[in-house]
C-alpha cells in the first residue's frame, strides 16, 4: 500500500503542530509497513497503540494551543478530534477483541482523514495561531 508522504502542502505554518503531524505521518507509515510486511498481530498492535496514543496526545496539544489563544472555532475543532478518536478506538477494539484485521480500506480512511483534517480544519487553525503567537 502506498505510504503517506509529508510535503510542504501539509504544513499549517506552526512548527510545533507541523512536527506533531510529521510524527503522525511516520507512525501511520509504520502501520502501513507492518501490514505490507504481513507482520503478526502482536507487532501490529504495538504500532496501532502507539499511533492512537500519539494521536490523542497531539489532539490535546492542539486543543491547549487553541484554548490558550481563544480560538473561536475550538468546540467544532475539538468535536472533529473526538469523532476520530471514537472511530479509531472502535477499530482498535475490533482488532484486539474480534481479531478483525487492519484492511487497506481502514488504512485509506486513516490517511484520508489525516490529510483532509490537516488541509482543512488544521490549516485554518494554523493561520489563526500564526497571527496570535
Amino acid at each position: 500500500m502506498e505510504k503517506l508522504t509529508w510535503n510542504d502542502s501539509l504544513s499549517v505554518g506552526v512548527d510545533e503542530v507541523d512536527n506533531d503531524h510529521k510524527h503522525l505521518v511516520g507512525l501511520l507509515n509504520d502501520l502501513i509497513q507492518c501490514i505490507d510486511d504481513e507482520k503478526g498481530n502482536d507487532e501490529i498492535e504495538v504500532v496501532l497503540d502507539e499511533l492512537l496514543s500519539y494521536t490523542s496526545w497531539h489532539f490535546r496539544h492542539e486543543e491547549r494551543l487553541m484554548q490558550t489563544y481563544d480560538y473561536e472555532s475550538f468546540e467544532d475543532h475539538k468535536s472533529e478530534h473526538t469523532a476520530l478518536i471514537e472511530q479509531a478506538v472502535g477499530l482498535q477494539e475490533k482488532f484486539k477483541t474480534e481479531g478483525e484485521g487492519i484492511t487497506p480500506e481502514v488504512l485509506d480512511f486513516l490517511k484520508d482523514w489525516l490529510t483532509s483534517h490537516i488541509l482543512g480544519t488544521d490549516s485554518v487553525m494554523g493561520r489563526f495561531l500564526q497571527s496570535e503567537m
